[in-house]
């Protein structure tokens, strides 16, 4: 047999055994070839001294193939650098749950980004329905807005959490994914997991909350077809390895989902839907339009259509006021911002009495129009007015109303306040 039959034979079926191992790209297996078999055929005096030379870069060959499957046995050809382009540069979409105590993981909601530390959370639906909190965490602020992106302004974050360096903790970690670099990871091999091959990786980052020092540990695994992200589970541990704190996986991760910056609140805000203002109309005691306190809270969505998002089953909130639900009755109406003028549902506000008392109206207006007061009381924040036979409260500020709550009445015995 020829030499060059001897490569042929040999050496390809060699490579080709070897090439989930190896994964040499195509043209690199054929340039090898190539060089090997342009080498002018030997006389024959030199006949053996070629063979032999033949017989000694096959076995060089053999070596490398075999040092390199051990190296890179149970590893893939995902490069980590194009994992971390999936997770740092791209818009996406994806589910994160929290890991419970018993092991079991608890879904929280949907969350997607839009661009590098800049994350939407979408609460949890059994609390916040339709509700979301984006975090920017380049700018460490956060702000409500509703899954349609109407943006409801600044979170107020506690006192310890103002500070950069004392970030939310549930958002921290994912905000860290952007401080990993290529070359800080150990891998962590190749497995199935949810029916597709996919390649993991660990990855340590150090964080100090008020003195205290730990890490966030990331455990990524990336799908080998096509080097994107499958899962990614963060854990808090201390630097002694013991675990800290709740675990975060984030999942289903939708790389091709429609994403711009009104889902997040920022551009032009969704215009007011141009309701009937006779739906605003509050009878004291009574109802608003044709929605009765007392009612099934069934009617609330039938009159007045899908809020813009829930807490629980008992606040709907539209734009500019709040239906309160009890014991699956209407309780009551809550029109304006009980936390003062200035705000988008003060601007949008468009809830009056049948008498005219609205938004803006004077305290000589409310007693002209309903007498004197149950009770005044003044604070910092302003003046609150109380009317108890038809149980509703005006809040004014620069004796404006810039807040105004109609309960169902309440039956007061004689003499009870």
């Amino acid at each position: 047999m020829s030499p060059k039959d001897y490569l042929d034979d040999n050496l390809e079926a060699l490579l080709k055994s070897t090439e989930p191992q190896l994964r040499m790209p195509p043209n690199r297996k054929a340039e090898i070839l190539n060089e090997l078999l342009a080498q002018p055929v030997p006389s024959a005096g030199g006949r053996m001294r070629h063979l032999k030379w033949y017989g000694s870069a096959i076995a060089a060959l053999i070596a490398l193939v075999v040092v390199g499957s051990y190296l890179l046995r149970g590893s893939s050809s995902v490069v980590f650098a194009e994992v971390l382009e999936g997770l740092q540069e791209r818009g996406y979409t994806f589910t994160y749950w929290s890991v419970q105590d018993d092991g079991d993981l608890q879904m929280m909601g949907r969350g997607m980004v839009l661009q590098p530390r800049l994350v939407r959370w979408d609460m949890p639906d059994g609390q916040f329905q339709g509700l979301a909190i984006v975090f920017d965490g380049s700018n460490h602020t956060a702000r409500w807005v509703t899954t349609s992106g109407k943006d409801f302004g600044e979170v107020e974050l506690p006192k310890e959490m103002r500070e950069p360096s004392d970030q939310f903790l549930l958002f921290r970690p994912v905000e860290r994914l952007w401080d990993i670099v290529d070359g800080t990871e150990e891998q962590l091999g190749v497995e199935t997991r949810d029916g597709v091959e996919v390649a993991g990786y660990r990855v340590e980052e150090s964080f100090e909350i008020k003195g205290q020092r730990g890490l966030f540990v990331y455990t990524i695994w990336a799908d080998t077809a096509t080097s994107l992200p499958h899962e990614v589970s963060i854990a808090t541990v201390d630097p002694n390895g013991q675990q800290e704190g709740e675990v975060t996986v984030l999942r289903e991760f939708d790389f091709d989902a429609a994403i711009d910056e009104t889902l997040f609140g920022l551009g032009e805000e969704p215009a007011v839907e141009d309701i009937n203002d006779g739906l605003f109309v509050v009878q004291p005691g009574v109802g608003m339009g044709d929605l009765l306190l007392g009612g099934p809270d069934s009617r609330i969505v039938e009159v007045l259509g899908e809020p813009e998002f829930k807490m629980g089953d008992q606040i709907y909130q539209y734009a500019g006021f709040a239906v309160v639900a009890r014991d699956g009755k209407v309780y009551s109406f809550q029109c304006g911002d009980a936390k003062g003028p200035g705000s988008r549902h003060w601007e949008q506000c468009r809830c009056r009495t049948a008498e005219g008392i609205g938004i803006g109206s004077s305290e000589e207006d409310i007693r002209e129009t309903y007498g004197e007061p149950s009770r005044r009381r003044t604070s910092q924040e302003g003046v609150t007015i109380v009317h108890k036979e038809q149980n509703m409260a005006f809040f004014l500020k620069d004796n404006e109303v810039y807040f105004m709550s109609f309960n169902e009445p309440r039956n007061l015995k004689p003499g009870v306040d």
